[in-house]
């Protein structure tokens, strides 16, 4: 039988969403795949995907992709725990709106429907809707032979970029053609990988990569925050050019700028209907503001703007989701940094000063962190932006001596 206090989370990084949860004394279960001790303690129950490789290998499906692998778990955690009531989803499942159906039907997802995701996630679906807004769009076209890309870049100029139309989460094979001696091999190096069904390129948009966390209740929008996104950032060991770094919050943008971000994501956001947080990406350029994509589900910025505002994020969606919004908004002269270090060679994961209340999604002592994979989160508020940059990167430099 359901119980209205059992609720499952699902997502490649569970923690901030079970985090605020537990504050509100649910009893919470949870597909994951890094199963990290700050996740482990406050669920009960969990799989790890990340634990698990072994169970697909003996079905015959090593091939299964990220969200397939994110849905079977949550398909046996509701077969194991009928309890659950409802489903809380992160990232890993934004471009499968057929899974995210699937688990629709098996219990409430306490979030946007299946054929909203569907409809948001196609981005020229989107790019129909800037016409009236004061928000650009990137050239994009879906390419399916290497002329097909030749041609393109030829007709924008370099750089390009190329990509999966499906999001392979983190900036994962995402990849920047400078010149035209580039395109065959990075051409080969995507069209090979045979999970990827459509390929796009895009024309590549210099300046800020910038977010919006909305608030949403299918009607009305409320933007939370205008957020700086740290992306493919040396400092952290990025492994790759477009890798997801963190955020920085609020974006470092004059009041001028800030307003006219909000103004015109709310009028974009009006138009789709969405439900509770969610997060839209964009970059600013000069003057130019170029739409990016949607995240129709709990964005990175969760956990600090809930630090920041002092408020539970998850209460806050629930209300929206019912209809309610809560108008909450950054303080005045407050920042906040989520920065996260990758990995710069395979390490094996020593105790952590337990005094430091910066450390976020800690490994477990020993592990081993591969090289490239995220070694955990460091997240910081204060009231100065310049210092809390400063002591990420102090932070950042003590791991890296491990």
């Amino acid at each position: 039988m359901q119980n209205k206090n059992s609720v499952l989370v699902v997502g490649v990084n569970a923690r901030p969403i079970v985090s605020s949860l537990k504050l509100l004394g649910l009893d919470i279960y949870a597909v994951d795949y890094w199963g990290d001790i700050d996740l482990r303690e406050k669920v009960k129950d969990l799989f790890v995907i990340k634990e698990n490789e072994d169970y697909f290998a003996k079905l015959g499906d090593e091939g299964a992709s990220f969200a397939d692998k994110l849905y079977i778990f949550a398909e046996k955690m509701i077969d194991q725990h009928p309890e659950i009531s409802k489903i809380y989803i992160g990232s890993g499942l934004d471009d499968r709106p057929d899974l995210w159906k699937k688990l629709s039907n098996k219990r409430e997802i306490i979030g946007n429907k299946p054929n909203n995701i569907k409809y948001i996630r196609d981005r020229f679906n989107v790019y129909s809707l800037l016409e009236d807004l004061e928000i650009n769009a990137p050239r994009t076209v879906i390419i399916r032979k290497e002329k097909d890309l030749k041609n393109f870049c030829l007709k924008v100029g370099f750089p390009v970029v190329i990509r999966s139309n499906v999001s392979s989460g983190g900036g994962r094979e995402i990849y920047k053609i400078n010149s035209k001696n580039e395109i065959k091999k990075t051409w080969r190096s995507l069209s090979s990988n045979k999970k990827i069904d459509e390929i796009i390129a895009q024309e590549f948009i210099e300046g800020l990569d910038i977010s919006v966390t909305s608030l949403n209740n299918k009607k009305d929008v409320h933007i939370i925050s205008v957020n700086e996104q740290l992306i493919g950032m040396k400092e952290a060991g990025a492994p790759y050019p477009f890798a997801y770094c963190g955020n920085i919050i609020p974006a470092n943008l004059s009041k001028k700028v800030i307003k006219k971000v909000k103004k015109n994501s709310k009028q974009l956001l009006e138009k789709l209907n969405l439900h509770g947080i969610n997060g839209m990406d964009l970059k600013i350029d000069g003057n130019d503001l170029y739409f990016m994509e949607i995240n129709p589900r709990f964005p990175g910025t969760i956990e600090i703007i809930e630090m920041m505002t002092q408020t539970n994020i998850i209460d806050i969606h629930n209300r929206a989701y019912n209809g309610e919004i809560v108008p909450i908004s950054i303080p005045e002269k407050k920042f906040g940094i989520k920065i996260i270090p990758y990995s710069k060679n395979t390490m094996n994961m020593k105790k952590l000063d337990d005094s430091s209340n910066y450390y976020y999604d800690i490994p477990m002592e020993n592990e081993i962190i591969e090289k490239n994979d995220p070694i955990l989160t460091i997240q910081i508020i204060g009231n100065n932006r310049k210092n809390i940059i400063k002591k990420a990167f102090k932070i950042i430099e003590n791991l890296y001596l491990f």
